[in-house]
């Protein structure tokens, strides 16, 4: 058997692989390939080569119609990603990405979100109330020092 090739038990992992699959030889510079695992081209094995280890992990595709179907959920229920992802079974990266992407490629579904901006003049009047308020907490503050020293004394 092959000394550069990982062994579990008795099975070469890599020509395993490779006949279950039908797929050509891994690269050797660390770089990851991915195999489909059935005809419906919705899975893939992924395979990646880190010096001597051969790390083989599962990668699933999801239709388009799904990942619509993901991000309306969603949108339209006002659920935060990280709930719908767990009761889809879906990564919450996966199902941030194709969020950030909707709403990227539909802004003008989102225009309603943005706030509504204030005339000057009422901005001017927010500013006037708040510099009296200001005023206010501080003359009290005043006073209730003074009416606290008093009757300390």
């Amino acid at each position: 058997m092959p000394a550069d090739h990982p062994v579990i038990g008795q099975v070469n992992l890599k020509a395993s692989i490779r006949s279950q699959v039908g797929a050509e030889s891994q690269p050797s510079d660390g770089t990851a390939c991915t195999y489909p695992v059935s005809q419906s081209q919705t899975s893939y094995l992924q395979v990646s080569q880190v010096g001597a280890l051969l790390i083989v992990t599962e990668r699933k595709k999801y239709t388009a119609e799904f990942k619509q179907r993901a991000v309306d959920l969603v949108i339209d229920s006002g659920r935060p990603i990280a709930q719908v992802c767990v009761d889809i079974g879906v990564n919450e990266g996966t199902l941030g990405n194709w969020v950030r992407k909707y709403r990227q490629e539909h802004p003008e579904a989102f225009a309603d979100d943005k706030p509504e901006s204030v005339t000057y003049a009422e901005h001017q009047r927010v500013l006037k109330e708040n510099a009296k308020l200001k005023q206010e907490v501080e003359f009290l503050s005043e006073v209730s020092s003074f009416f606290a020293a008093k009757q300390q004394s």
